[in-house]
């Protein structure tokens, strides 16, 4: 059974907010202290804006992680960015102590898929929830973020939620997989434009192997994933710690 995951937010403004997703490689001899000491000072992080997610990689890239934080505005993003650069304990108990161990970041800013002007949504199970109380200290299932490059036509991204990322809505639920769609955002502002990323869950990360779905309305053949335009997909797993801070448990 398919199941919607509900999008927090503490209020829903009129305004998109944006999303920026982190990827950082760590140094393989250094990944343990890298989370290590991430746990123990998360909490200054999220003081400052809303953590959706943070999640090693099982398969895709060794060492890494990836983490996703959400911001009303840009304007919103350089004030927490200024904050946390006059944060001197932020900067002397984790950046100054985890700069070393990493070997390199890169970032993406995201709009949230509804969000985007001319791409219809509708027929996914994407809702906003109120915030959530987090109960226990260790986060269950797998997560399998796929980043798919789209050409710019706005006609093609929709044939690609269309046929793709619905179809797969409707195969999860066709064969009986407890698959949870949690997102779809587009790349926007910076980074590589117009891809489209998707993130699903699954208690069972064979849940998270789908299966075939028809060509797109443009003669693009796609063979037995649903995501085999050119894209890049991960296997993820959440951070413990994650659960007391994300908005997403």
């Amino acid at each position: 059974m398919l199941h919607a995951r509900r999008f927090r937010g503490r209020k829903w403004y009129t305004r998109r907010k944006i999303y920026e997703l982190c990827v950082e490689d760590v140094k393989p001899e250094m990944f343990g202290m890298f989370m290590e000491q991430t746990a123990n000072f998360m909490h200054m992080r999220v003081k400052h804006c809303d953590l959706m997610g943070y999640w090693t990689v099982d398969i895709g890239d060794n060492n890494q992680v990836v983490h996703l934080w959400e911001y009303n505005n840009l304007l919103h993003r350089e004030q927490v960015k200024e904050e946390l650069d006059n944060d001197k304990a932020w900067q002397q108990s984790y950046i100054a102590i985890t700069r070393p161990m990493v070997l390199r970041q890169r970032s993406s800013l995201l709009l949230w898929g509804p969000d985007v002007e001319g791409i219809n949504t509708n027929m996914l199970p994407l809702t906003k929830l109120e915030p959530q109380k987090c109960v226990g200290s260790t986060p269950k299932g797998y997560y399998r973020l796929v980043e798919a490059s789209l050409p710019r036509l706005r006609s093609v991204r929709n044939d690609y939620v269309k046929n793709v990322v619905h179809n797969a809505v409707d195969i999860c639920a066709q064969e009986g997989k407890t698959v949870e769609l949690y997102g779809i955002w587009f790349s926007a502002f910076a980074g590589r434009y117009n891809n489209c990323f998707s993130l699903w869950k699954a208690d069972s990360p064979d849940d998270l192997l789908f299966g075939g779905v028809p060509s797109l309305s443009n003669k693009w053949v796609l063979d037995e994933d649903p995501h085999s335009l050119p894209s890049h997909g991960k296997l993820l797993h959440p951070c413990s710690f994650s659960r007391f801070y994300a908005a997403w448990s």
